[in-house]
């Protein structure tokens, strides 16, 4: 693991994805942009105004950044399905108990617990808020961060 600052030819790569990818408008000016490399393909970027996971070319928020996570959809989970999202599990429509705000297909989507209404993971929506609210079975949201896996605490370690 290492930690460096992001280049400047990188900066507006970023800034697009997190446009495209998480409909977060960012200053294209962007300065000081830390990166902490968790592995060759996996990396969190640090910015006084937000902090992403990046997987190739794809980003979600990193977990504990409450600002960009409190402003995305979300489904919520009942306590049972906690454990095995904690554990990298796709979200399954059985588990979820409440959908909160309108989203695509594609979609970077929060998934939170529904005792305190903590956030445990972000995926994609692999269906639309409405295709979501009429599902019965099977996986609904394709888990790409939560809490404990290898970025939560690779970021840890980095203590950024």
């Amino acid at each position: 693991m290492r930690v460096y600052n992001l280049a400047k030819s990188e900066i507006e790569k970023l800034v697009q994805l997190m446009d495209a990818q998480l409909k977060v408008k960012q200053e294209k000016k962007l300065k000081d942009v830390k990166v902490v490399e968790i592995d060759g393909n996996v990396r969190v970027l640090v910015h006084e105004n937000f902090k992403v996971v990046q997987f190739d070319n794809s980003v979600v928020p990193f977990l504990g950044d409450a600002k960009t996570i409190g402003s995305m959809p979300s489904v919520v989970v009942d306590p049972g399905a906690i454990k095995f999202v904690c554990n990298g599990a796709d979200v399954m429509r059985p588990g979820i108990v409440k959908v909160e705000g309108v989203f695509d297909k594609g979609a970077r989507v929060v998934v939170k617990e529904s005792t305190h209404g903590k956030a445990i993971a972000v995926g994609e929506a692999l269906f639309t808020s409405f295709e979501l609210e009429s599902a019965q079975k099977g996986a609904v949201v394709k888990n790409m961060h939560y809490v404990g896996d290898r970025v939560w605490e690779g970021f840890k370690e980095a203590n950024v």
